[in-house]
């Protein structure tokens, strides 16, 4: 009896492993997980926010940095969805490095979204950035342009790991976010940050897909905008070139595309 009893109970534990295991592959079928990964205040969170939002006129970001990984789902239709989660990019890199290794070692991620903002970064409000106090607002964004490629080569060097250990992610979409305050040079930006770009940033994620194998990772750059308001620097001010309704179109295409990539298009 003891034994007719144990086994029993394996029997119902290995059935309840393998019903757990059954709904897990099916949310990750109908909510695939999507990385947002970015230098700190190039607004990945704004950005999945506003992707998960169909209606954004009371939207308002907050001002405070999330210093821990953020989970967003992103409801799409007929039970399907993205999963997304938001990599925190300031710190000394512990809770970053951290959340990266995780992710993408342990979980099945299909895509990264890797956000950048042209230099035109959100700054912290705490006088914790006094060494670019005294610059101008061009030499301002050029310092930021450099953090945004550092930010983005420890990201190629995680992903350059987990593609040659698990063969994912698939794909990355560089969003080339506040798009707003750089619309006249968008489309030569789109050209330059894309496959074959001559930007730093298209350069080291072509060299990235050479190691892996063209085969291994596609990649493309998509323009994008959310929380519309000029950008201020001392006396200095970069306008918004966007209304809402421009806005709101490139956030449909920048959505329709990740649907696609994760499979629901």
């Amino acid at each position: 009896m003891i034994g007719t009893a144990a086994g029993l109970a394996k029997l119902a534990a290995d059935a309840g492993r393998e019903a757990i295991g059954a709904v897990t592959e099916a949310r990750g079928k109908r909510f695939p997980l999507v990385v947002v990964t970015g230098a700190a205040g190039s607004g990945k969170t704004v950005l999945a926010q506003h992707l998960q939002r169909a209606r954004l006129r009371s939207y308002t970001p907050s001002a405070a940095r999330s210093e821990q990984e953020e989970h967003i789902d992103q409801p799409l239709w007929r039970g399907r969805g993205v999963r997304f989660r938001v990599v925190p990019g300031h710190g000394e890199g512990g809770v970053r490095y951290a959340s990266l290794a995780r992710l993408l070692h342990t979980e099945p991620v299909v895509g990264v979204v890797h956000v950048v903002a042209n230099g035109f970064r959100s700054r912290r409000e705490d006088g914790a950035e006094p060494a670019t106090e005294a610059l101008s607002l061009d030499e301002l964004l050029a310092h930021h342009r450099a953090e945004e490629q550092a930010e983005l080569d420890e990201t190629l060097t995680h992903l350059k790991m987990a593609i040659a250990a698990h063969r994912r992610p698939r794909w990355l979409v560089l969003a080339l976010a506040k798009s707003d305050l750089y619309a006249p040079d968008l489309p030569a930006l789109r050209a330059s940050h894309g496959p074959g770009g001559s930007a730093p940033e298209a350069r080291s994620i072509d060299a990235l897909r050479a190691f892996v194998g063209t085969g291994s990772l596609r990649w493309e750059a998509l323009p994008v905008a959310t929380w519309l308001e000029d950008y201020r620097w001392h006396d200095e001010v970069r306008p918004t070139g966007m209304d809402a309704g421009q806005r709101d179109e490139l956030l449909r295409t920048f959505r329709e595309r990740i649907s696609a990539l994760v499979g629901h298009g």
